[in-house]
């Protein structure tokens, strides 16, 4: 058989526009909002999700995870101003080249940036990260003083922000945010007690903006939300539930269609027998291309506006369909594997193999899928 295209995903802009707009109309003008992209977008594509935040206007900062992440950023033309929340993985001469601000959080790496730096006039921005209960990345409260010092010293490094990040702000009981917030707001009385007074102050996530307003400061950081999947359900008590759209549809279409008799399996394992003549779809995505293998008997996918279940074993590179009661279904019919208004997104997928955590879902989607921005109503 010849097919163009496996799959492709299509991503949403106006529904990514409405969910950035809901998600911060209630902060201050004066807060900033920073994009995270990090991993790929979530899944959604890194360099769309970018092109996307630069049209809209409504984001002051992209996120992402690494500085080679934000150098490919810059060579595809993105313009706005980038932090790599993680890891310095490129040369510095180029993270300077392109204006890319970087996370610190120990000595050795500020020592580091200021002797490759010293000998020139160049300036590197810095975030330093304060680790207040993630116990991850940053440095502990303790080593505030020997960092500020160093960094009162430093003339090459700009301290633009100062962050931490909440470990459990989705969680109903805040007892443990509230404790982060009183580590981390303790730990800046630290920074200004040294007369440094960083831009940027930042330590809410999506839940964090949305259920506690003391961890706003000068920047929140949207991730999730801004894909249009909330992190915990209750968290609609802040916002309207039909307010947060998913913006990705992933999509395939049906490239073989077959009927078998009752009593006849299909797939490996044999793990679904038809328990009636059953008329099967085939299309040609599989755990390869991150459509996880816990869907097996299990998953639902939209083709011709109705709900067809997957049945047998996911393959590597193919999924089978019980389009049976959809005498519409036929060759080259688009079946939508994730969807936008449908009952098949992220959130719902990840509960049905037993994952908590959307992100488990999204960011397992192959990076080679082709991803367009698609500028068609979402309602």
């Amino acid at each position: 058989m010849i097919i163009s295209q496996r799959s492709w995903i299509e991503l949403n802009y106006h529904a990514f526009v409405s969910n950035i707009q809901h998600l911060t109309a209630h902060l201050l003008p004066e807060c900033k909002r920073a994009l995270v992209i990090k991993n790929n977008g979530y899944g959604h594509g890194i360099v769309q999700m970018a092109y996307m935040a630069e049209k809209c206007g409504l984001i002051d900062m992209l996120c992402v995870g690494t500085t080679s992440e934000a150098i490919a950023l810059r060579a595809h033309g993105i313009t706005l101003p980038i932090l790599a929340l993680y890891y310095i993985d490129s040369p510095l001469d180029d993270i300077v080249l392109h204006n890319i601000s970087v996370m610190v959080d120990n000595i050795q790496t500020i020592k580091t940036l200021e002797n490759h730096l010293h000998a020139t006039s160049r300036i590197i921005n810095v975030h330093l990260k304060i680790n207040t209960g993630l116990n991850r990345f940053g440095c502990n409260i303790e080593s505030l003083t020997s960092i500020c010092t160093l960094i009162t010293q430093c003339k090459n490094i700009q301290l633009e922000g100062v962050y931490t990040h909440l470990a459990q702000a989705a969680d109903q009981n805040t007892n443990y945010t509230d404790q982060q917030l009183a580590s981390f707001e303790y730990a800046l009385e630290q920074v200004y007690a040294y007369n440094i007074y960083p831009r940027l102050i930042h330590y809410a996530n999506t839940a964090g903006a949305l259920a506690h307003p003391r961890s706003y400061q000068t920047m929140v950081r949207i991730g999730l939300g801004a894909y249009g999947i909330m992190p915990a359900e209750h968290l609609y008590n802040h916002i309207n539930q039909t307010q947060l759209v998913p913006i990705l549809e992933w999509k395939s279409k049906i490239i073989s269609v077959r009927t078998i008799q009752a009593g006849q399996s299909v797939s490996y394992d044999r793990t679904f027998v038809a328990p009636r003549t059953t008329r099967l779809g085939f299309i040609p995505v599989g755990y390869d291309d991150g459509y996880d293998r816990r869907l097996s008997n299990k998953g639902i996918v939209l083709v011709e506006n109705q709900l067809a279940p997957v049945v047998g074993r996911i393959a590597m590179s193919s999924t089978i369909l019980d389009i049976t009661d959809i005498p519409e279904a036929h060759l080259d019919s688009v079946v939508t594997l994730f969807g936008i208004n449908t009952p098949i997104h992220a959130n719902s997928i990840a509960q049905t193999i037993g994952e908590h955590n959307p992100r488990v879902v999204l960011t397992k989607l192959e990076r080679t899928i082709e991803r367009t921005i698609q500028y068609n109503s979402y309602r």
